[in-house]
């Protein structure tokens, strides 16, 4: 008797391969959406871990600090010192001067920015403090 060859024809790894083809057609965009949000959600995270930075730093080094938020760049300035400057890939802002006093308050109280193409905004001071600031 001959033995006989086991494996799997032509045809049906075609079927298989045509099969993987059409999933990932269906998947991929998917993936990729995602992943572009994941990076505006990390830029918007970084961003607003920075703000908190540099308000404990105002608040250690008891100065005022000015933030200035123009395009995609951010600058922190004390005086006409610039201590620190940051590009966002993934986030645009309006043109924005915020000032912090060295107590943590800020002023204005919120800040704007978009992402993709959705305008945001955050309020930086908590509830208690705005309330107490505006009675005066």
């Amino acid at each position: 008797m001959i033995p006989r060859w086991r494996g799997f024809t032509l045809i049906e790894l075609l079927v298989v391969l045509a099969i993987v083809g059409v999933a990932l057609s269906l998947i991929g965009p998917v993936g990729i959406n995602q992943y572009e949000r994941m990076q505006v959600t990390e830029d918007r995270e970084k961003f607003l871990r920075q703000l908190d930075a540099i308000e404990f730093n105002a608040f250690t080094m008891d100065a005022e600090v000015v933030v200035e938020l123009q395009g995609q760049a951010l600058r922190v300035l004390a005086g006409e010192q610039v201590l620190q400057a940051r590009t966002f890939e993934h986030l645009r802002f309006p043109n924005q001067v915020l000032t912090l006093n060295s107590h943590g308050y800020w002023s204005p109280n919120e800040v704007r920015w978009v992402e993709a193409d959705s305008p945001r905004r955050q309020p930086l001071n908590p509830p208690a403090i705005q309330e107490a600031f505006d009675a005066d």
